[in-house]
């Protein structure tokens, strides 16, 4: 991801799928770990990669 939009902590390398609903999973080389799951919602895709960051940042 871009430093930009990230511009105070820096995100890792993902590699990732994300459905149309909600759905993802992603892969995190850095840290070798799989996360995955669903928000079950369309309305707003962006709670999802939220809340990935913030489990990643986590980690």
């Amino acid at each position: 991801m871009p430093r930009i939009f990230s511009p105070f902590k820096a995100i890792p390398d993902l590699i990732s799928h994300c459905g149309s609903t909600g759905t993802a999973v992603f892969y995190v080389p850095s840290k070798d770990v799989f996360i995955t799951g669903t928000i079950n919602q369309a309305s707003s895709p962006s709670t999802l990669f939220q809340t990935l960051i913030k489990l990643v940042n986590k980690l």
